[in-house]
């Protein structure tokens, strides 16, 4: 049982009654759901942060934030709007969930996975809620603000002196804070690449180079191959811009050059090591579980914290061990058609977007995120349990890959491609300006 005292519930309350004020008036100018999913994530990487004492409150705000969050994106989800590789990783979360009533303790594990769950399903209803261009780059420096925020903290752990152990900002894990450097680095390296304001050009890549030293910092390999892979990803459409591409390399080197000059630490040593660091026993003490039930998966396997007492879920440091101890070959094969009706639409996406003559750095961005997301899914679970960041960047991602087409009014929400010819005239054609409620006209033959 989580011990509250009076005061404790009472500054919950208070912040309760705060938040639903501020945010009755931030939903007049921005994405609520947007707003309430950067800060579940927020207070997802506060939650780890054990040199704030107890974090209990935190935990609790978050669940309220992400129930809150999910509820009004689901109230804003479009029917006509939903397509097949968002549904299928819908699916794969129920069943997900639903494992536990095979496991040794279900209750326990219904109760973690639950928790789990939750920035799951944000993330999917996250990529619902943007409905056009201008609210696609409003949203994508909205979560942005996690990372600024970790990079004003390890700018702070920079000033009172560096150790030379791996980097832990308030307590949190390295894995996890190298995870949520690596997705905001990506959300980072998009707003200095192709943002159009130039302040927040500048922002971003502030932020974002220092993201990178951080991820060095934290010694995490798996963190630094997100970043890698998904960074390399978003500069692929500055190919044909050799000019821009030779500034970046430099600006990027001789970033590269200058943190390594100063960082003579075991986390820089960490990064050049060969190593599985234990991961490979991990993995099959894991598959190990799997032999006892092929077929669904044991469910769950818990692990007792020494000091609490309580209940964990067991960390196999891969995605795919994860879903292979919990949920066996049937779960393993509801992941793997999810992720691979997610690239058909990634493909379809593309082609339409190109038909349409539509800007592609969208869809590179939520391919960015899709294939960094991966990438780091095969040394660390983070997408399925702890509810990091990963567990909610994977699912955004996947939908945006599905979604663009409509984002940018490209496509109807009903399935029709929408060209210039879609239209009566090209006065109709300039109006238009995406939403369920033109779709419906356009279906109805208003356009």
């Amino acid at each position: 049982m989580i011990d509250m005292t009076t005061g404790t519930w009472v500054i919950l309350i208070l912040s309760v009654l705060v938040g639903h004020v501020m945010l009755f008036i931030l939903a007049r100018y921005f994405n609520i759901v947007v707003m309430l999913g950067t800060t579940f994530m927020i207070l997802a990487f506060l939650g780890f942060a054990s040199a704030r004492g107890d974090v209990t409150p935190i935990r609790l705000a978050r669940i309220y934030c992400g129930v809150v969050a999910i509820l009004l994106g689901l109230r804003a989800l479009h029917l006509p709007e939903i397509r097949a590789a968002g549904l299928l990783y819908f699916i794969f979360i129920v069943f997900y969930v639903l494992s536990s009533l095979w496991s040794q303790a279900p209750v326990d594990a219904l109760a973690r996975k639950g928790v789990y769950a939750m920035p799951m399903v944000l993330g999917l209803f996250l990529a619902y809620a943007i409905r056009d261009r201008h609210d696609f780059e409003g949203a994508i420096r909205i979560l942005t603000i996690p990372g600024i925020l970790f990079a004003a903290l390890f700018f702070a752990h920079l000033a009172s002196g560096s150790s030379d152990q791996r980097l832990s900002v308030i307590g949190t894990n390295p894995n996890m804070a190298g995870a949520l450097c690596a997705s905001m680095l990506i959300l980072c390296t998009y707003g200095a690449l192709y943002g159009s304001s130039k302040p927040w050009r500048v922002i971003a890549y502030i932020t974002g180079t220092l993201l990178a030293m951080a991820i060095l910092y934290t010694g995490s390999r798996g963190a630094a191959g997100y970043a890698i892979i998904g960074c390399s990803a978003l500069i692929l459409p500055l190919v044909r811009r050799p000019l821009a591409v030779a500034v970046l390399a430099i600006a990027v080197l001789g970033t590269g050059w200058f943190v390594q000059s100063k960082l003579e630490t075991k986390s820089t040593e960490r990064m050049t090591e060969l190593s599985l660091t234990g991961r490979d026993s991990l993995w099959v003490n894991g598959l190990s579980h799997v032999k006892e039930s092929p077929l669904f998966g044991v469910g769950w396997v818990p692990t007792a914290k020494a000091s609490t007492g309580i209940k964990g879920s067991r960390n196999w440091h891969s995605m795919w061990v994860q879903t292979a101890v919990d949920t066996g070959i049937v779960g393993v094969m509801f992941l793997l058609f999810a992720l691979f009706v997610a690239s058909l639409y990634a493909l379809r996406s593309w082609r339409m977007l190109i038909a349409t003559e539509s800007d592609l750095v969208p869809l590179f961005l939520a391919g960015a995120l899709f294939a960094g997301a991966l990438a780091h899914g095969l040394v660390e679970s983070e997408a399925l349990v702890g509810s990091a960041i990963p567990s909610l960047i994977l699912p955004f991602s996947i939908v945006l890959l599905e979604r663009l087409p409509i984002i940018l009014q490209a496509e109807s929400p009903w399935g029709e491609v929408l060209t210039e010819e879609s239209f009566e005239d090209e006065e109709a054609y300039a109006d238009y300006d995406g939403g369920p409620e033109a779709a419906g006209e356009y279906a109805e033959g208003a356009y």
